[in-house]
Protein backbone atom coordinates (compact mmCIF):
# COMPACT_ATOMS: atom_id res chain seq x y z
CA UNK A 1 0.00 0.00 0.00
CA UNK A 2 2.53 2.49 0.70
CA UNK A 3 4.61 1.79 -2.66
CA UNK A 4 1.27 2.18 -4.49
CA UNK A 5 0.39 5.37 -2.30
CA UNK A 6 3.62 7.05 -3.45
CA UNK A 7 3.59 6.01 -7.48
CA UNK A 8 0.11 7.24 -6.94
CA UNK A 9 1.48 10.43 -5.19
CA UNK A 10 4.05 10.63 -8.03
CA UNK A 11 1.44 10.36 -10.37
CA UNK A 12 -0.72 13.23 -9.09
CA UNK A 13 2.19 15.40 -9.28
CA UNK A 14 3.09 15.04 -13.06
CA UNK A 15 -0.74 14.75 -14.10
CA UNK A 16 -0.75 18.83 -12.33
CA UNK A 17 2.23 19.75 -13.88
CA UNK A 18 1.31 18.26 -17.26
CA UNK A 19 -2.39 20.34 -16.65
CA UNK A 20 -0.51 23.48 -15.61
CA UNK A 21 1.99 23.10 -19.31
CA UNK A 22 -1.79 23.03 -21.12
CA UNK A 23 -3.15 25.54 -19.15
CA UNK A 24 -0.72 27.93 -20.02
CA UNK A 25 -0.46 26.84 -24.01
CA UNK A 26 -3.94 27.03 -24.18
CA UNK A 27 -3.56 30.33 -22.68
CA UNK A 28 -1.03 31.19 -25.16
CA UNK A 29 -2.65 30.22 -28.00
CA UNK A 30 -5.86 31.76 -27.01
CA UNK A 31 -4.44 35.17 -27.05
CA UNK A 32 -3.02 34.28 -30.17
CA UNK A 33 -6.22 33.64 -31.81
CA UNK A 34 -7.84 36.55 -30.60
CA UNK A 35 -5.44 38.75 -31.67
CA UNK A 36 -5.37 36.93 -35.03
CA UNK A 37 -9.08 37.21 -35.20
CA UNK A 38 -9.13 41.10 -34.42
CA UNK A 39 -6.28 41.39 -36.98
CA UNK A 40 -8.91 39.61 -39.86
CA UNK A 41 -11.74 41.35 -38.63
CA UNK A 42 -9.45 44.76 -39.32
CA UNK A 43 -8.27 44.12 -42.94
CA UNK A 44 -12.39 44.09 -43.41
CA UNK A 45 -12.89 47.60 -42.49
CA UNK A 46 -12.84 50.45 -44.85
CA UNK A 47 -14.12 53.90 -44.08
CA UNK A 48 -17.03 54.55 -45.53
CA UNK A 49 -16.27 57.57 -47.34
CA UNK A 50 -14.58 55.20 -49.97
CA UNK A 51 -17.58 53.71 -51.01
CA UNK A 52 -19.71 57.45 -50.21
CA UNK A 53 -17.62 59.72 -51.93
CA UNK A 54 -18.28 58.69 -55.40
CA UNK A 55 -21.70 59.15 -54.85
CA UNK A 56 -21.27 63.34 -55.17
CA UNK A 57 -20.80 62.87 -58.89
CA UNK A 58 -24.38 61.02 -58.70
CA UNK A 59 -25.64 64.01 -56.72
CA UNK A 60 -24.47 66.04 -59.02
CA UNK A 61 -25.50 64.76 -62.67
CA UNK A 62 -29.11 63.86 -60.95
CA UNK A 63 -29.63 67.65 -60.50
CA UNK A 64 -28.06 68.83 -63.16
CA UNK A 65 -30.95 66.61 -65.27
CA UNK A 66 -33.35 67.94 -63.66
CA UNK A 67 -32.05 71.43 -63.41
CA UNK A 68 -32.76 71.32 -59.34
CA UNK A 69 -29.52 72.85 -57.05
CA UNK A 70 -28.35 70.17 -54.35
CA UNK A 71 -25.93 70.65 -51.49
CA UNK A 72 -24.34 67.48 -51.05
CA UNK A 73 -22.63 66.62 -47.57
CA UNK A 74 -21.17 63.41 -45.93
CA UNK A 75 -20.75 63.20 -42.39
CA UNK A 76 -19.04 60.08 -40.53
CA UNK A 77 -17.07 58.99 -43.49
CA UNK A 78 -14.04 58.31 -41.39
CA UNK A 79 -16.40 55.54 -39.87
CA UNK A 80 -15.00 52.24 -40.71
CA UNK A 81 -17.58 49.62 -41.96
CA UNK A 82 -17.36 46.04 -43.15
CA UNK A 83 -16.33 45.81 -46.96
CA UNK A 84 -19.27 44.06 -48.10
CA UNK A 85 -21.88 45.93 -46.47
CA UNK A 86 -20.38 48.79 -48.20
CA UNK A 87 -20.85 47.66 -51.63
CA UNK A 88 -24.18 45.40 -50.90
CA UNK A 89 -25.39 49.17 -49.28
CA UNK A 90 -24.18 51.28 -52.65
CA UNK A 91 -27.08 50.57 -54.92
CA UNK A 92 -30.17 51.35 -51.92
CA UNK A 93 -28.15 54.27 -51.47
CA UNK A 94 -28.00 55.30 -54.86
CA UNK A 95 -31.80 54.73 -55.31
CA UNK A 96 -32.86 56.58 -52.25
CA UNK A 97 -30.23 59.52 -53.16
CA UNK A 98 -32.26 60.14 -56.58
CA UNK A 99 -35.18 59.57 -55.25
CA UNK A 100 -34.60 62.67 -52.86
CA UNK A 101 -33.40 64.76 -55.28
CA UNK A 102 -36.47 64.31 -57.98
CA UNK A 103 -39.29 63.63 -55.51
CA UNK A 104 -38.06 65.22 -52.39
CA UNK A 105 -36.25 68.27 -53.18
CA UNK A 106 -38.02 70.87 -54.72
CA UNK A 107 -36.73 73.72 -57.87
CA UNK A 108 -35.30 76.36 -57.73
CA UNK A 109 -38.02 78.16 -57.89
CA UNK A 110 -40.16 76.05 -56.04
CA UNK A 111 -38.40 76.56 -53.23
CA UNK A 112 -38.22 80.30 -53.36
CA UNK A 113 -41.78 80.47 -53.41
CA UNK A 114 -42.19 78.34 -49.98
CA UNK A 115 -39.47 80.77 -48.41
CA UNK A 116 -36.39 78.01 -48.63
CA UNK A 117 -33.32 78.61 -49.87
CA UNK A 118 -32.70 77.81 -53.82
CA UNK A 119 -30.46 75.42 -52.82
CA UNK A 120 -31.69 71.85 -51.16
CA UNK A 121 -29.43 70.22 -49.10
CA UNK A 122 -29.23 66.57 -49.01
CA UNK A 123 -26.96 64.96 -46.33
CA UNK A 124 -25.48 61.21 -45.56
CA UNK A 125 -24.69 60.37 -41.85
CA UNK A 126 -22.52 57.83 -40.93
CA UNK A 127 -22.35 57.03 -36.93
CA UNK A 128 -21.60 53.72 -34.63
CA UNK A 129 -23.65 52.47 -31.94
CA UNK A 130 -22.06 49.32 -30.22
CA UNK A 131 -21.97 46.84 -33.00
CA UNK A 132 -24.18 48.45 -35.42
CA UNK A 133 -23.87 51.64 -38.04
CA UNK A 134 -26.58 53.75 -38.40
CA UNK A 135 -26.56 55.34 -41.94
CA UNK A 136 -29.06 58.42 -42.10
CA UNK A 137 -29.72 59.93 -45.90
CA UNK A 138 -32.25 63.23 -44.81
CA UNK A 139 -33.10 66.42 -47.01
CA UNK A 140 -34.99 69.73 -46.56
CA UNK A 141 -37.68 68.92 -49.62
CA UNK A 142 -41.20 68.29 -50.04
CA UNK A 143 -41.52 65.67 -47.58
CA UNK A 144 -43.79 62.34 -48.28
CA UNK A 145 -47.26 63.22 -49.06
CA UNK A 146 -49.42 60.64 -46.63
CA UNK A 147 -52.31 61.17 -49.04
CA UNK A 148 -50.32 60.69 -52.14
CA UNK A 149 -48.93 57.18 -50.34
CA UNK A 150 -52.46 56.62 -49.90
CA UNK A 151 -54.25 56.90 -53.03
CA UNK A 152 -51.11 55.10 -54.84
CA UNK A 153 -51.80 52.22 -52.69
CA UNK A 154 -55.54 52.07 -53.02
CA UNK A 155 -54.88 52.07 -56.54
CA UNK A 156 -52.21 49.45 -56.77
CA UNK A 157 -54.65 47.66 -54.61
CA UNK A 158 -52.24 46.77 -52.10
CA UNK A 159 -54.67 47.97 -49.40
CA UNK A 160 -58.31 48.22 -49.43
CA UNK A 161 -59.78 51.83 -48.50
CA UNK A 162 -60.66 50.21 -44.76
CA UNK A 163 -57.80 48.65 -44.12
CA UNK A 164 -55.77 51.72 -44.54
CA UNK A 165 -57.89 53.39 -42.53
CA UNK A 166 -56.60 51.22 -39.36
CA UNK A 167 -53.20 52.60 -40.49
CA UNK A 168 -51.43 55.43 -38.48
CA UNK A 169 -49.02 57.53 -39.99
CA UNK A 170 -45.91 55.70 -39.60
CA UNK A 171 -47.81 52.59 -41.36
CA UNK A 172 -49.19 54.50 -43.78
CA UNK A 173 -45.52 55.70 -44.90
CA UNK A 174 -43.46 52.60 -45.11
CA UNK A 175 -46.53 51.07 -47.92
CA UNK A 176 -43.89 53.43 -50.06
CA UNK A 177 -41.16 49.70 -49.25
CA UNK A 178 -44.46 47.69 -50.24
CA UNK A 179 -43.83 45.33 -53.64
CA UNK A 180 -45.76 46.76 -56.65
CA UNK A 181 -45.42 50.61 -55.11
CA UNK A 182 -43.79 52.01 -57.90
CA UNK A 183 -45.81 54.12 -60.42
CA UNK A 184 -45.24 56.65 -63.17
CA UNK A 185 -47.07 59.23 -60.99
CA UNK A 186 -44.37 58.80 -58.22
CA UNK A 187 -41.38 56.94 -59.10
CA UNK A 188 -39.64 58.43 -62.39
CA UNK A 189 -36.90 57.10 -65.01
CA UNK A 190 -34.50 59.12 -63.04
CA UNK A 191 -35.37 58.18 -59.66
CA UNK A 192 -36.80 54.33 -59.65
CA UNK A 193 -35.94 53.11 -63.06
CA UNK A 194 -38.60 50.73 -62.76
CA UNK A 195 -38.65 49.65 -59.57
CA UNK A 196 -39.75 50.99 -56.58
CA UNK A 197 -38.18 50.75 -52.70
CA UNK A 198 -39.14 47.54 -51.80
CA UNK A 199 -35.38 46.86 -53.56
CA UNK A 200 -33.96 48.92 -50.95
CA UNK A 201 -35.66 47.06 -48.26
CA UNK A 202 -34.78 43.58 -49.91
CA UNK A 203 -30.93 44.66 -50.15
CA UNK A 204 -30.94 46.00 -46.59
CA UNK A 205 -32.44 42.50 -45.31
CA UNK A 206 -30.00 40.48 -46.86
CA UNK A 207 -27.20 42.80 -45.30
CA UNK A 208 -29.19 42.02 -41.53
CA UNK A 209 -30.22 45.42 -41.99
CA UNK A 210 -33.64 47.58 -41.42
CA UNK A 211 -34.52 50.69 -42.17
CA UNK A 212 -36.77 54.18 -40.51
CA UNK A 213 -38.52 56.97 -42.16
CA UNK A 214 -39.95 60.29 -40.78
CA UNK A 215 -40.88 62.68 -42.67
CA UNK A 216 -42.95 66.50 -42.44
CA UNK A 217 -44.71 67.59 -45.58
CA UNK A 218 -42.83 70.96 -46.44
CA UNK A 219 -39.97 69.94 -44.52
CA UNK A 220 -37.79 66.91 -45.92
CA UNK A 221 -37.23 63.49 -45.08
CA UNK A 222 -35.09 61.56 -43.31
CA UNK A 223 -34.44 57.83 -43.93
CA UNK A 224 -32.17 55.80 -40.90
CA UNK A 225 -30.88 52.75 -41.97
CA UNK A 226 -29.42 50.58 -39.41
CA UNK A 227 -26.59 48.25 -40.43
CA UNK A 228 -24.61 45.92 -38.95
CA UNK A 229 -20.68 46.36 -38.01
CA UNK A 230 -19.30 43.36 -40.15
CA UNK A 231 -21.30 40.75 -41.73
CA UNK A 232 -17.72 38.51 -41.66
CA UNK A 233 -18.24 34.89 -39.82
CA UNK A 234 -15.04 32.67 -38.10
CA UNK A 235 -15.41 29.28 -38.94
CA UNK A 236 -14.14 26.80 -35.98
CA UNK A 237 -13.83 22.94 -35.05
CA UNK A 238 -14.01 22.45 -30.95
CA UNK A 239 -12.92 19.28 -29.93
CA UNK A 240 -13.60 18.22 -26.81
CA UNK A 241 -11.93 14.81 -24.61
CA UNK A 242 -13.68 13.07 -22.08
Amino acid sequence: LEIATTAINRFRVSIQQLYKQIRESNSRYSLTYFQLQDQVRALHLVPAATQLQPLARLVRDVALDLGKKVDFTIMGGDIEIDRPILEGIKDPLMHLLRNAIDHGIESPQERLVQGKSEIGHLKIEVNRADDRILMTISDDGAGINTDQVIKHAIKKKILTHSEILALNKAEIIDLIFRPGFSSKDMITDISGRGVGLDIVLTNLRNLKGHIKVDTIEGKGTVFVLSLPLTLSTDHGLIVRVS
